[in-house]
Protein backbone atom coordinates (compact mmCIF):
# COMPACT_ATOMS: atom_id res chain seq x y z
CA UNK A 1 0.00 0.00 0.00
CA UNK A 2 1.33 3.73 -0.98
CA UNK A 3 0.70 7.06 -1.04
CA UNK A 4 2.15 9.63 -3.04
CA UNK A 5 2.12 13.03 -1.24
CA UNK A 6 3.37 15.87 -0.79
CA UNK A 7 5.82 17.11 1.63
CA UNK A 8 5.41 13.62 3.29
CA UNK A 9 6.17 13.79 6.57
CA UNK A 10 7.86 10.62 8.45
CA UNK A 11 7.08 9.14 11.62
CA UNK A 12 10.10 9.07 14.01
CA UNK A 13 10.22 5.03 14.30
CA UNK A 14 8.59 3.94 17.74
CA UNK A 15 10.03 1.92 20.91
CA UNK A 16 8.87 -1.28 21.79
CA UNK A 17 7.10 -1.53 25.40
CA UNK A 18 3.60 -1.24 26.89
CA UNK A 19 4.16 2.87 28.21
CA UNK A 20 6.33 3.50 24.74
CA UNK A 21 5.37 5.93 22.26
CA UNK A 22 4.26 2.53 20.48
CA UNK A 23 2.00 1.01 23.22
CA UNK A 24 0.02 5.00 22.91
CA UNK A 25 0.12 5.00 19.11
CA UNK A 26 -2.23 1.97 19.40
CA UNK A 27 -4.86 4.00 21.68
CA UNK A 28 -7.17 6.66 20.53
CA UNK A 29 -4.70 9.56 21.30
CA UNK A 30 -2.43 8.05 18.68
CA UNK A 31 -4.70 6.59 15.83
CA UNK A 32 -3.24 9.65 13.38
CA UNK A 33 -0.12 8.19 13.50
CA UNK A 34 -1.62 4.92 11.70
CA UNK A 35 -2.35 7.16 9.14
CA UNK A 36 0.71 8.84 8.76
CA UNK A 37 2.51 5.27 8.83
CA UNK A 38 -0.11 4.43 6.25
CA UNK A 39 0.76 7.85 4.06
CA UNK A 40 4.35 7.64 5.31
CA UNK A 41 5.38 4.36 4.99
CA UNK A 42 3.07 2.13 3.57
CA UNK A 43 4.15 2.26 0.18
CA UNK A 44 7.54 0.13 1.27
CA UNK A 45 11.21 1.38 1.60
CA UNK A 46 13.33 -0.70 -0.11
CA UNK A 47 17.35 -0.55 -0.63
CA UNK A 48 18.14 1.80 -3.14
CA UNK A 49 18.48 -0.29 -6.22
CA UNK A 50 17.17 -3.78 -4.69
CA UNK A 51 15.05 -5.24 -7.19
CA UNK A 52 13.74 -9.04 -5.60
CA UNK A 53 14.27 -10.92 -8.54
CA UNK A 54 12.17 -13.66 -9.49
CA UNK A 55 14.40 -16.22 -11.37
CA UNK A 56 11.17 -18.64 -12.44
CA UNK A 57 9.66 -15.94 -14.85
CA UNK A 58 11.86 -14.06 -16.83
CA UNK A 59 10.60 -10.60 -17.48
CA UNK A 60 8.97 -10.33 -21.07
CA UNK A 61 9.87 -6.95 -23.01
CA UNK A 62 6.10 -5.90 -23.59
CA UNK A 63 3.10 -6.63 -21.33
CA UNK A 64 -0.21 -5.56 -21.72
CA UNK A 65 -2.34 -4.84 -18.98
CA UNK A 66 -6.33 -4.00 -18.38
CA UNK A 67 -7.27 -0.87 -16.37
CA UNK A 68 -10.64 -1.30 -15.05
CA UNK A 69 -11.64 2.28 -13.76
CA UNK A 70 -14.39 2.64 -10.53
CA UNK A 71 -15.48 5.85 -9.36
CA UNK A 72 -17.56 7.80 -7.08
CA UNK A 73 -17.75 11.18 -8.40
CA UNK A 74 -14.59 11.54 -10.70
CA UNK A 75 -13.55 10.96 -14.10
CA UNK A 76 -11.42 7.85 -13.24
CA UNK A 77 -11.36 6.91 -17.10
CA UNK A 78 -9.62 10.17 -17.80
CA UNK A 79 -7.41 9.36 -14.96
CA UNK A 80 -7.07 5.95 -16.40
CA UNK A 81 -5.74 7.07 -19.69
CA UNK A 82 -3.01 9.33 -18.26
CA UNK A 83 -1.58 6.30 -16.75
CA UNK A 84 -1.84 4.03 -20.31
CA UNK A 85 -0.07 7.06 -22.02
CA UNK A 86 2.70 7.72 -19.45
CA UNK A 87 3.75 3.67 -19.20
CA UNK A 88 2.83 3.04 -23.00
CA UNK A 89 6.43 4.21 -24.23
CA UNK A 90 8.06 1.89 -21.61
CA UNK A 91 6.92 -1.41 -22.60
CA UNK A 92 3.72 -1.70 -20.47
CA UNK A 93 0.27 -1.13 -22.72
CA UNK A 94 -2.21 -0.54 -20.47
CA UNK A 95 -5.56 -0.87 -22.00
CA UNK A 96 -8.85 1.33 -20.07
CA UNK A 97 -11.62 -1.16 -19.66
CA UNK A 98 -14.88 -0.86 -20.65
CA UNK A 99 -16.90 2.09 -18.81
CA UNK A 100 -15.81 3.18 -15.76
CA UNK A 101 -18.33 1.30 -12.72
CA UNK A 102 -20.04 3.53 -10.13
CA UNK A 103 -18.91 2.59 -6.75
CA UNK A 104 -20.37 3.29 -2.96
CA UNK A 105 -17.16 4.48 -1.82
CA UNK A 106 -16.68 7.98 0.00
CA UNK A 107 -13.07 7.30 1.52
CA UNK A 108 -10.76 4.09 1.60
CA UNK A 109 -9.39 5.44 5.10
CA UNK A 110 -11.71 6.06 7.72
CA UNK A 111 -9.37 8.59 10.37
CA UNK A 112 -12.52 9.67 12.35
CA UNK A 113 -11.38 9.69 15.95
CA UNK A 114 -14.79 9.97 17.81
CA UNK A 115 -15.70 6.92 15.90
CA UNK A 116 -12.75 4.72 16.38
CA UNK A 117 -12.73 5.82 19.83
CA UNK A 118 -16.28 4.08 20.25
CA UNK A 119 -15.33 1.28 18.47
CA UNK A 120 -12.63 0.44 20.90
CA UNK A 121 -14.96 1.37 23.76
CA UNK A 122 -17.32 -1.26 22.48
CA UNK A 123 -14.28 -4.10 21.78
CA UNK A 124 -12.71 -3.40 24.70
CA UNK A 125 -14.99 -2.59 27.27
CA UNK A 126 -12.58 -3.17 30.60
CA UNK A 127 -9.83 -1.87 29.12
CA UNK A 128 -9.16 2.11 29.95
CA UNK A 129 -7.96 3.41 26.83
CA UNK A 130 -6.04 6.53 28.04
CA UNK A 131 -4.09 4.73 30.27
CA UNK A 132 -0.35 4.35 29.31
CA UNK A 133 0.43 0.95 30.48
CA UNK A 134 -1.61 -2.66 29.35
CA UNK A 135 -0.63 -6.05 28.92
CA UNK A 136 1.29 -7.05 25.87
CA UNK A 137 -1.55 -9.43 24.61
CA UNK A 138 -4.21 -6.44 25.01
CA UNK A 139 -1.87 -3.69 23.53
CA UNK A 140 -1.35 -5.82 20.70
CA UNK A 141 -5.30 -6.89 19.77
CA UNK A 142 -5.93 -2.86 20.22
CA UNK A 143 -3.26 -2.37 17.70
CA UNK A 144 -4.91 -5.17 15.29
CA UNK A 145 -8.43 -3.45 15.64
CA UNK A 146 -7.17 -0.14 14.98
CA UNK A 147 -5.06 -0.76 11.99
CA UNK A 148 -8.00 -2.90 10.19
CA UNK A 149 -10.91 -0.27 11.63
CA UNK A 150 -8.81 2.46 10.07
CA UNK A 151 -8.35 0.35 6.67
CA UNK A 152 -12.12 -1.19 6.67
CA UNK A 153 -13.27 0.79 3.25
CA UNK A 154 -10.21 -0.31 1.56
CA UNK A 155 -10.29 -3.66 3.03
CA UNK A 156 -13.92 -4.34 2.01
CA UNK A 157 -13.23 -3.60 -1.50
CA UNK A 158 -9.89 -5.28 -1.81
CA UNK A 159 -12.04 -8.52 -0.27
CA UNK A 160 -15.30 -8.38 -2.67
CA UNK A 161 -13.36 -7.51 -6.03
CA UNK A 162 -12.03 -10.16 -8.20
CA UNK A 163 -10.54 -9.06 -10.95
CA UNK A 164 -9.02 -11.62 -13.61
CA UNK A 165 -5.04 -11.92 -13.41
CA UNK A 166 -4.71 -9.31 -16.14
CA UNK A 167 -6.88 -6.72 -14.42
CA UNK A 168 -5.99 -3.66 -11.91
CA UNK A 169 -8.37 -1.27 -10.86
CA UNK A 170 -8.09 2.02 -10.27
CA UNK A 171 -10.84 3.42 -7.95
CA UNK A 172 -11.29 7.52 -7.60
CA UNK A 173 -12.87 8.42 -5.01
CA UNK A 174 -13.85 11.87 -3.64
CA UNK A 175 -11.45 11.77 -0.46
CA UNK A 176 -8.80 8.99 0.71
CA UNK A 177 -9.65 9.59 3.91
CA UNK A 178 -13.22 10.53 5.99
CA UNK A 179 -12.05 13.33 7.29
CA UNK A 180 -9.72 15.21 4.51
CA UNK A 181 -8.74 18.17 7.07
CA UNK A 182 -7.27 15.74 10.16
CA UNK A 183 -5.13 14.05 7.55
CA UNK A 184 -4.00 17.78 6.09
CA UNK A 185 -5.43 16.65 2.98
CA UNK A 186 -2.19 15.53 1.37
CA UNK A 187 -2.73 11.60 0.60
CA UNK A 188 -3.07 11.43 -3.13
CA UNK A 189 -3.08 7.82 -3.35
CA UNK A 190 -3.09 4.27 -1.67
CA UNK A 191 -2.17 1.24 -3.76
CA UNK A 192 -1.97 -2.55 -2.72
CA UNK A 193 -1.07 -5.88 -4.38
CA UNK A 194 0.37 -9.06 -3.54
CA UNK A 195 3.94 -8.38 -4.32
CA UNK A 196 3.68 -5.34 -2.63
CA UNK A 197 2.34 -6.94 0.51
CA UNK A 198 4.66 -9.78 0.81
CA UNK A 199 7.43 -6.77 0.98
CA UNK A 200 5.44 -4.61 3.57
CA UNK A 201 4.87 -7.74 5.52
CA UNK A 202 8.90 -8.60 5.70
CA UNK A 203 9.99 -5.62 7.10
CA UNK A 204 10.78 -6.17 10.56
CA UNK A 205 9.65 -2.25 11.68
CA UNK A 206 6.59 -0.54 13.01
CA UNK A 207 5.20 -1.02 8.96
CA UNK A 208 6.17 -4.61 8.81
CA UNK A 209 3.44 -4.49 12.09
CA UNK A 210 1.11 -2.67 10.48
CA UNK A 211 0.70 -4.57 7.15
CA UNK A 212 0.80 -7.78 9.11
CA UNK A 213 -2.01 -6.97 11.64
CA UNK A 214 -4.27 -5.64 8.35
CA UNK A 215 -6.48 -8.79 7.09
CA UNK A 216 -6.38 -8.75 3.67
CA UNK A 217 -7.27 -11.91 2.12
CA UNK A 218 -5.07 -14.63 1.33
CA UNK A 219 -5.16 -13.91 -2.92
CA UNK A 220 -6.54 -10.47 -4.21
CA UNK A 221 -6.26 -8.15 -7.90
CA UNK A 222 -3.80 -5.12 -7.66
CA UNK A 223 -5.71 -2.18 -6.53
CA UNK A 224 -4.94 1.39 -6.32
CA UNK A 225 -7.01 4.24 -5.01
CA UNK A 226 -6.73 7.97 -5.52
CA UNK A 227 -8.33 11.43 -4.16
CA UNK A 228 -9.62 12.86 -7.24
CA UNK A 229 -10.44 15.85 -6.13
CA UNK A 230 -6.48 16.52 -5.23
CA UNK A 231 -5.54 15.28 -8.61
CA UNK A 232 -7.96 17.35 -10.13
CA UNK A 233 -6.27 20.66 -8.47
CA UNK A 234 -3.01 19.07 -9.28
CA UNK A 235 -3.43 18.94 -12.71
CA UNK A 236 -5.06 22.51 -12.94
CA UNK A 237 -1.61 23.63 -11.40
CA UNK A 238 0.81 21.14 -12.69
CA UNK A 239 -0.69 18.70 -15.10
CA UNK A 240 3.36 16.76 -15.56
CA UNK A 241 3.09 16.49 -11.50
CA UNK A 242 -0.44 14.78 -11.55
CA UNK A 243 0.60 11.98 -13.87
CA UNK A 244 3.51 11.28 -11.98
CA UNK A 245 1.79 10.48 -8.97
CA UNK A 246 -0.66 8.58 -10.65
CA UNK A 247 2.40 7.06 -12.36
CA UNK A 248 4.14 6.05 -8.80
CA UNK A 249 1.04 4.85 -7.45
CA UNK A 250 0.49 2.98 -10.56
CA UNK A 251 4.25 1.49 -9.89
CA UNK A 252 3.11 0.35 -6.29
CA UNK A 253 0.50 -1.77 -7.72
CA UNK A 254 2.92 -3.91 -10.01
CA UNK A 255 5.29 -4.57 -6.94
CA UNK A 256 7.20 -1.30 -6.59
CA UNK A 257 8.78 -0.11 -3.43
CA UNK A 258 9.80 3.32 -2.67
CA UNK A 259 13.40 4.26 -3.67
CA UNK A 260 16.09 6.63 -2.01
CA UNK A 261 16.98 7.93 -5.47
CA UNK A 262 15.39 11.80 -6.10
CA UNK A 263 15.31 11.40 -9.65
CA UNK A 264 13.62 7.81 -9.90
CA UNK A 265 9.83 7.85 -9.80
CA UNK A 266 9.12 5.80 -6.39
CA UNK A 267 11.12 8.46 -4.59
CA UNK A 268 8.21 9.26 -1.96
CA UNK A 269 8.73 13.01 -1.50
CA UNK A 270 6.99 13.71 -5.11
CA UNK A 271 7.50 17.70 -5.62
CA UNK A 272 5.40 19.66 -7.87
CA UNK A 273 7.81 21.54 -11.00
CA UNK A 274 10.06 18.55 -10.54
CA UNK A 275 9.12 15.83 -12.09
CA UNK A 276 10.00 15.42 -15.83
CA UNK A 277 13.15 13.91 -14.76
CA UNK A 278 12.21 10.94 -13.02
CA UNK A 279 12.49 7.85 -14.70
CA UNK A 280 12.43 4.04 -13.89
CA UNK A 281 14.82 1.89 -14.17
CA UNK A 282 15.53 -1.16 -16.29
CA UNK A 283 15.71 -3.74 -12.70
CA UNK A 284 11.89 -2.04 -11.76
CA UNK A 285 10.66 -1.89 -15.38
CA UNK A 286 11.58 -5.94 -14.91
CA UNK A 287 10.21 -6.34 -12.02
CA UNK A 288 7.07 -4.54 -13.04
CA UNK A 289 6.39 -6.66 -16.11
CA UNK A 290 7.06 -10.31 -13.79
CA UNK A 291 4.02 -9.11 -11.50
CA UNK A 292 2.05 -8.37 -14.35
CA UNK A 293 2.47 -11.27 -16.02
CA UNK A 294 -0.65 -13.78 -15.66
CA UNK A 295 1.36 -16.67 -16.32
CA UNK A 296 4.46 -15.71 -13.98
CA UNK A 297 5.30 -17.51 -10.89
CA UNK A 298 3.91 -15.51 -8.52
CA UNK A 299 5.88 -13.01 -6.16
CA UNK A 300 3.65 -13.53 -3.54
CA UNK A 301 4.58 -17.45 -2.61
CA UNK A 302 6.03 -16.60 0.48
CA UNK A 303 3.18 -14.23 1.36
CA UNK A 304 2.21 -14.88 5.10
CA UNK A 305 -1.10 -15.63 5.71
CA UNK A 306 -3.44 -13.27 6.78
CA UNK A 307 -3.82 -12.21 10.35
CA UNK A 308 -6.79 -14.40 12.18
CA UNK A 309 -10.19 -12.14 11.78
CA UNK A 310 -10.71 -10.10 15.05
CA UNK A 311 -13.67 -10.93 16.88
Amino acid sequence: MCAALIEEQRVAEPSSGADSPRARRSFVRGAMLVVALIATLGCGSGPSGSNGENDVCPAPSHVTRRLLPFQNGADAAALAASIAKYYQPLGIELVPSGEPAEVGLDYAIDNDEAELRGALALAFPHVDLDATAIDAATLADISRFTVNHMLRPLLEFVSAWRGGPDETALVALPSLTSDPAAAGRTLAGISMSEALLAHLRADAGPEGDLWRDAELPPAFSPVMFVDAALLASFERDDPDFAVAVLAHEFGHTAGLWHEDDPDNLMYPNLVPGEVSHLELTDAQLGRMAENLTPDCAPRSAALPAPAPTFR
